[in-house]
């Protein structure tokens, strides 16, 4: 998968396992080359772990995600060495398959809750985005998002919104 940001780009390298009935494991290495409003550029290296359970009813398609994923960024930054933001990610996404179109509109939202904060644990973002995707053929398909990123519980918190567009390959 590669993603293409307004502020630089990412490439996601993974494995992605059907263990039983709707439910996958996936495994992967995200890496994101991100340019900071001060003109810094930050390399963001991600270990992620998805557990993931779909389920369709008639055109509609359900889809409950966990993550847990720990993010290093700028990692030679720190003469101490830089200690991971680890977090559960969990994403609830809606799909509706458009009869005999190549078309899937989709909706989802996602949730990070902290899981190594010294001062407590706690939610401190969430994401919304609505997405397009086109199937080109049964491997390939492109999708456009655009994510709308509130952070929370922290000092001086951002919204972002982003645009985005993936293209996907399954073999």
């Amino acid at each position: 998968i590669f993603n293409a940001i307004s502020r630089g780009g990412a490439v996601d390298l993974g494995i992605l396992y059907d263990f039983w009935d709707n439910f996958t494991l996936r495994g992967y290495y995200p890496f994101t080359r991100r340019n900071e409003q001060d003109d810094r550029i930050s390399n963001i290296h991600r270990y992620c772990i998805d557990i993931k359970y779909e389920k369709s009813i008639r055109r509609w398609d359900l889809a409950l995600r966990t993550r847990c994923q720990s993010r290093y960024k700028n990692i030679s930054s720190d003469e101490l060495g830089k200690k991971p933001d680890n977090h559960n990610r969990s994403k609830l996404s809606i799909a509706y398959d458009i009869y005999r179109s190549p078309l899937k509109p989709r909706i989802w939202a996602e949730v990070f809750y902290q899981l190594n904060n010294s001062d407590g644990n706690e939610i401190d973002k969430i994401r919304f985005a609505p997405e397009m995707s086109y199937r080109i053929n049964n491997n390939i398909r492109i999708r456009i998002y655009y994510i709308i990123e509130k952070e929370y519980n922290v000092f001086d918190p951002e919204t972002n919104y982003i645009l985005g567009t993936s293209l996907i390959y399954k073999m």
